[in-house]
């Protein structure tokens, strides 16, 4: 006797960036002018196209009269709110990667900073004995 399943409802798709953006022309806005009008740099809102930011994604959805997790359904859980990213989660400082820079790490002269000047540690300077 044949089994048959019923087919799996294809998982939700996020919308196009091209279709993003030609719905906020369709509304008769641009995302440089919903960038500028909310206090963000001119490009800013394009991110929000690439990248996971719930702020962009509401300004750009309340622009085309929709909620956001009906635009971007893979970055939302099924309640409306967005989903945790890795950046979300708390840690401890120090855990992770290594300190670069002026503060420690492969490029550091090794001595503590004070007031923006390098205090013990090799400072590479004139006063070198």
């Amino acid at each position: 006797m044949p089994t048959h399943t019923a087919p799996k409802k294809p998982a939700p798709k996020d919308w196009h960036p091209a279709d993003v953006i030609a719905a906020v022309k369709k509304a008769g806005k641009s995302l440089r002018r919903l960038s500028i009008n909310h206090g963000f740099q001119p490009k800013s809102l394009d991110r929000a196209l690439r990248r996971q930011w719930p702020n962009a994604e509401r300004i750009i959805a309340e622009a085309i009269g929709l909620r956001p997790h009906l635009v971007w359904p893979t970055r939302y859980e099924k309640d409306g709110t967005p989903k945790r990213k890795r950046w979300d989660i708390p840690f401890e400082r120090g855990a992770g990667r290594p300190q670069k820079g002026r503060f420690g790490g492969k490029h550091s002269a090794g001595g503590r900073c004070v007031n923006g000047n390098i205090q013990g540690g090799n400072s590479h300077g004139a006063n070198d004995a």
